[in-house]
């Protein structure tokens, strides 16, 4: 399991234990228990949002997306190899021209 994966592990369930104390607390205190876990959801707020800033802070996100863009503009190459050959070429004399222009 890598480390990206296992600290998301961590993190599911450090909220959940989080969550099941909050709604062992409001028991306690008199609540039912189906109110007492929607009353310490609503309390602890978004999950998923807490999730992704979590996750934010702890990587590079936008390196993570970057490679994510590279992974797909090749597939889409590996796709259509014709397209990427024009598309090359296109670059390649395009550069080409600007540098014998420009020295």
């Amino acid at each position: 399991m890598n480390r990206r994966k296992r600290m998301m592990d961590d993190l599911d369930q450090d909220i959940r234990e989080h969550i099941e104390r909050e709604t062992q607390d409001n028991i306690e205190r008199g609540m039912a228990p189906e109110e007492a876990r929607y009353a310490a959801v609503r309390k602890f707020g978004n999950v998923m949002r807490v999730k992704e800033e979590t996750r934010e802070v702890w990587s590079f996100i936008w390196l993570e997306q970057l490679l994510q863009d590279i992974q797909f503009g090749l597939r889409m190459l590996r796709k259509s190899p014709g397209f990427a050959a024009v598309a090359i070429l296109t670059l390649a004399l395009g550069i080409g021209a600007n540098t014998a222009i420009l020295a």
